[in-house]
């Protein structure tokens, strides 16, 4: 097989695979919502409502869809003042501007066939999602661009193509378009290229858009200044090329000096909104949301399946050993030894290390122009080694975009929420197209479901006590039966409890927690009701396993059986249903240890409870 035959496979086989996924999963994502809203308003604000002042007075149309009705709602009842009166967006205008040209085709063809042209219907929808698409695929291609000066053409466009199909960056350019991870990713991209070209044969229009594209980069996310880091430290390794550096700078002090203006030019009319809208040029428009730099959480922000980057984006730990390997291009040696480490210090020291709205860890997309350089020499040192580890290598590859495009699906489809889920959950659901009740049990507890089958029942071991009682919150459901109702309390004024005896559990193996309940309303998924299952030897907790109640009404009968083609986001209201979970006896329990199960009321939520019990089983 020919190279340029091998190029063209792969290049259809990864328009085959991203078509595929668009047509069954991407079309369907809805964008205007949370922070692509935030990005994205300033252009129907400044275009067409001439609103900026009050963003929150949008009219909100009936074809506007749900969610961004429900976000300008909440805008308009809780969005974040600024100390002069004004609700303030929180997001800059940085995305908006590379959205423009998008939004302005949208808005000519909604004029052009005389539709409502309010800024928010399917045609706006889609151009954002196309311009997601486009700084997608031009990031791609300076990335390849970028590899083709140290690599041949086939393992460019290898590598080029994993980072698409085998990381997050699959997720955001063709289901959650409108975030500023995938234009960043270009215009990191552009920074590299730029750098390359400029240090090759220096020009005044190379410093005038590197200095443009660096601080379009920091309006967008000021913490990605570092790209600064890129053209000041490129093919400087010791200490003669740090001289030359200081040389070559004191050397093109004008042309430094329009870098440094092209790179206010882009951040100028962000301060002057802020000035009108706080009363301060610089204004931190993020409220109580800040950094803790004393308590990163690298580790969870790495490997947790809660957005973790590397259990989402695996291919990724091929960079992290090509930072150590990378010798032979001592161009880049000091700045991604240098930049990486800080980025990711950086990232995460955020108050919210795993970035909620998204899949997998978002802010790492917009280096990875730069962490493709040690994703190529990794790859392609160890696919040298020796045919074993070249086919083990290539096979590993593959199964990391059968996973990207796994999870992917899944996290479209509602059986996967990365924000808040297991490692344990995600490998039970890899490749799965349906979810069952036990695996909504294993996303809340991390604990295994027994079989069934293979199990039996040995005896009750204690219930709430549902009685007549003059308290409000026992109430008769029919003669002579009452259940709990929980309205503002925390947990139940008594949990079901028992003490561990050797003479009554004997050989068991499995304790079975549940009841039946029934929520008036849900509230949202954040506050959901909870059983919560304890052991505690001398005060202390040594085990502690929660199940959501919420997500799993209606889903299991009373013989414990199961209902397929469930989502993580699962709710029933006004329907009474039971609620069970198994948890194993762990070996260190002792004797005189307290067993637990209570009710955690968490958002101090309407709950109605009844026959709260736990069961012995072997």
């Amino acid at each position: 097989m020919t190279e340029k035959f091998s190029k063209r496979v792969i290049i259809v086989l990864t328009i085959i695979l991203i078509s595929v996924f668009w047509f069954f999963v991407g079309k369907k994502s809805e964008i205007f919502h949370g922070d692509t809203l935030g990005y994205y308003m300033y252009l129907p604000s400044t275009i067409i409502y001439h609103n900026l002042k009050t963003v929150e007075e949008t009219p909100i149309s009936d074809d506007f869809p749900e969610n961004t009705k429900s976000s300008f709602r909440n805008l308009k009842q809780s969005g974040f003042v600024s100390p002069i009166g004004y609700k303030l967006n929180q997001y800059t205008y940085g995305i908006a501007l590379m959205e423009s040209p998008f939004f302005l085709l949208a808005h000519g063809y909604e004029k052009l066939k005389n539709k409502n042209a309010n800024g928010y219907t399917s045609s706006y929808s889609n151009m954002v999602k196309l311009s997601t698409i486009v700084y997608a695929f031009l990031g791609l291609l300076l990335v390849y661009r970028i590899l083709r000066e140290y690599f041949d053409e086939l393992p460019s466009l290898l590598v080029t193509v994993l980072i698409l199909l085998a990381t997050n960056l699959l997720w955001f350019t063709l289901y959650q378009a409108g975030m500023s991870h995938v234009p960043l990713f270009f215009l990191w991209a552009v920074v590299i290229w730029l750098s390359i070209r400029l240090f090759k044969k220096p020009s005044t229009v190379s410093f005038v858009m590197l200095g443009f594209t660096c601080g379009l980069i920091t309006l967008i996310r000021p913490t990605d200044i570092l790209c600064l880091l890129i053209p000041l430290f490129y093919q400087v390794y010791n200490s003669q090329t740090m001289v030359h550096r200081f040389k070559f700078i004191i050397a093109n002090w004008k042309n430094l000096l329009l870098f440094i203006l092209c790179f206010i030019v882009p951040i100028i009319p962000q301060m002057f909104y802020w000035k009108v809208l706080s009363g301060s040029y610089l204004f931190y428009s993020y409220g109580n949301q800040s950094f803790d730099w004393l308590h990163p959480k690298i580790i969870e922000g790495l490997f947790t399946a809660s957005n973790g980057w590397l259990f989402y984006s695996p291919i990724m730990i091929f960079t992290i050993l090509g930072m150590f390997i990378f010798k032979k291009i001592k161009s880049w040696v000091f700045v991604l030894w240098l930049l990486v480490p800080l980025y990711i210090y950086i990232t995460y020291c955020w108050y919210c290390y795993n970035y909620i709205n998204g899949f997998g860890s978002r802010p790492m997309i917009d280096i990875y122009p730069l962490l493709s350089i040690p994703l190529a020499a990794c790859l392609m040192t160890l696919t040298k080694k020796s045919l074993v580890l070249k086919f083990s290598i290539s096979v590993l590859c593959l199964f990391f975009v059968a996973a990207n495009f796994s999870y992917s699906a899944q996290q479209a489809n509602g059986l996967l929420f990365s924000e808040e889920s297991s490692m344990r959950y995600n490998w039970q659901i890899l490749f799965k197209s349906h979810i069952n009740y036990n695996d909504l049990v294993v996303l809340d507890n991390n604990e295994k479901q027994p079989d069934l089958l293979s199990i039996k029942k040995i005896k009750n071991l204690v219930c709430f006590p549902n009685k007549d009682s003059l308290s409000d919150h026992y109430i008769k459901s029919q003669p002579g039966h009452y259940v709990y109702h929980m309205v503002s309390e925390e947990f139940l004024p008594d949990a079901v409890s028992i003490i561990y005896d050797t003479t009554i559990f004997q050989d068991a193996k499995w304790i079975r927690c549940g009841g039946n309940f029934m929520i008036p309303y849900f509230v949202d998924h954040y506050r959901q009701h909870q059983m919560v299952f304890t052991i505690e030897h001398n005060g202390n907790n040594i085990k502690w396993e929660p199940c959501k109640i919420d997500t799993k009404i209606g889903l299991a009968d009373s013989s414990c059986g199961h209902i397929n083609d469930i989502t993580v986001h699962h709710v029933e209201t006004n329907k009474w249903a039971p609620v069970y979970y198994f948890i194993r006896l762990p070996k260190q329990i002792q004797q005189g240890d307290v067993i637990k199960l209570n009710i955690w009321n968490i958002g101090k939520i309407e709950l109605f409870v009844d026959n709260l019990c736990m069961d012995l089983y072997r």
